[in-house]
């Protein structure tokens, strides 16, 4: 009996997420040639600078587009043709492994208690909620049938974050390794990536808390991990950080002035800029 308890809650997790792996294909891939018919504005523009990349035209960005959503799309040109399939293919399969990847995060963060034993059937209920919700998500389905290149970032965003708490967690070189990989493809993707550093660095200052048991030999001892995974990924986003380093019109492009909370009040007084600040905080 006590067997066949414990194969039960190892068969567990299998289950939840091969459902959720059913649910999410369906949602992305159900007549996806077809449904929606006709091509929108930006995914023709994709199509179009696919077919620039399968002449030859390399880039790290189009125009004011990331690159890394149109050599997706050029892979699968090649492979399937000049279709709408091909050119949705891409962001359909990321939109619904990001789903799996939600699933893997979330029994990461929580299948350890306060006191060191693994608490598995939290971890598996708050990874399976998140995944869940994200799997039957109108807005999440919708952008992941249309050949946007949005669909990216929470995948690679979530992989990372993953690979990064389970490599620190288990001491695995490799999976920092990964993670820093993951984090250096950011920049290809969309950009909302731009304000990701930001996510890493309260991140990481979260394995120093509580701040008064923090001491000197363990601040050494985790050194080389934050070394390596920064290091990996500086390395891997180096490329477009150069190019926005020379292009710098291309880094505060017209969507990023757009969406700025302050581009109404440059110039204005400091305490003008803390208000607005406080209010979008509020908000």
């Amino acid at each position: 009996m006590f067997r066949f308890k414990t194969n039960r809650v190892e068969l567990t997790p299998f289950l939840v997420l091969l459902a959720f792996t059913v649910v999410a294909l369906f949602f992305r891939l159900y007549r996806l040639h077809e449904l929606e018919p006709g091509l929108k504005f930006d995914e023709g523009w994709n199509g179009i600078y696919a077919l620039q990349v399968l002449q030859g035209e390399h880039a790290l960005t189009f125009g004011d587009k990331e690159g890394l959503g149109v050599y997706l799309i050029a892979l699968t040109t090649k492979l399937l043709g000049r279709t709408p399939l091909a050119l949705r293919l891409p962001t359909a399969l990321a939109s619904a492994s990001t789903v799996l990847v939600v699933f893997w995060l979330g029994r990461l963060l929580l299948e350890w208690g306060e006191n060191g034993p693994k608490t598995r059937r939290r971890g598996l209920v708050v990874g399976a909620i998140g995944a869940g919700l994200l799997a039957v998500s109108l807005g999440q389905t919708v952008m992941g049938r249309t050949a946007y290149r949005g669909s990216l970032l929470p995948l690679f965003l979530a992989l990372c974050l993953a690979l990064l708490w389970w490599g620190w967690t288990r001491r695995r070189w490799w999976g920092i390794v990964l993670a820093g990989a993951c984090a250096g493809l950011l920049p290809y993707t969309y950009y909302p990536a731009r304000f990701v550093p930001i996510l890493f660095l309260f991140f990481g200052l979260s394995f120093l808390l509580p701040f008064r048991s923090v001491s000197l030999k363990r601040i050494q001892s985790e050194l080389p991990w934050a070394a390596t995974f920064t290091c990996v990924a500086g390395l891997v986003a180096a490329p477009i950080l150069f190019h926005y380093v020379r292009n710098p019109d291309l880094f505060f492009n017209d969507r990023i002035q757009t969406v700025f909370i302050f581009r109404k009040f440059q110039g204005a007084p400091v305490t003008t800029l803390a208000e607005v600040l406080a209010i979008n905080v509020w908000d």
